[in-house]
């Protein structure tokens, strides 16, 4: 299977900022099997498919391929709160030392609430990245504000 890894920044990243997808570490409940820099002709599509996958209305898609940031982090917020509650409750004494079901399904919701294979690296200034799963780009959106940018340095695809 495969997935896009996407390195985001709340500053623009010059070309040779970009991360390897050699020197990429893998965070947690992170498998890479490998990793290719995606062309530079497909990247409008990618970043289209990443406003998809993020929650509706929450970003706009910018000709020069940033991220506007539109707002609702609130809102998600509420309802990634009650994601993990649904998925905790849903763990029972007979079900709570198994790594499957419940216990897993609660895992994922607390590192991946967007539920995708898409991996994000948005800490990378030592020129090594760690490829996380979908809360750590969450709590770097937490930080922003309405209008303000993201910027997208690699774009890759990877096998997992």
């Amino acid at each position: 299977m495969h997935g896009t890894i996407y390195q985001l920044g709340t500053s623009p990243i010059n070309a040779d900022e970009y991360m390897n997808p050699e020197t990429i570490s893998e965070g947690e409940s992170v498998c890479i099997g490998y990793a290719d820099e995606i062309a530079e002709a497909e990247r409008k599509s990618q970043m289209e498919e990443l406003v998809e996958i993020l929650p509706k209305g929450m970003f706009t898609l910018n000709n020069d391929l940033t991220l506007t940031y539109n707002g609702g982090i609130d809102e998600w917020r509420l309802s990634y709160a009650g994601l993990i509650k649904e998925k905790a409750e849903a763990i029972t004494p007979d079900k709570a030392m198994t790594w499957t079901g419940p216990v897993y399904n609660l895992q994922m919701a607390v590192f991946n609430p967007l539920d995708t294979n898409c991996l994000f690296i948005t800490d990378y200034g030592t020129g090594y990245g760690v490829a996380e799963r979908s809360i750590e780009f969450m709590r770097l959106i937490n930080l922003l504000n309405p209008g303000d940018r993201l910027y997208a340095g690699l774009i890759a695809d990877y096998y997992f």
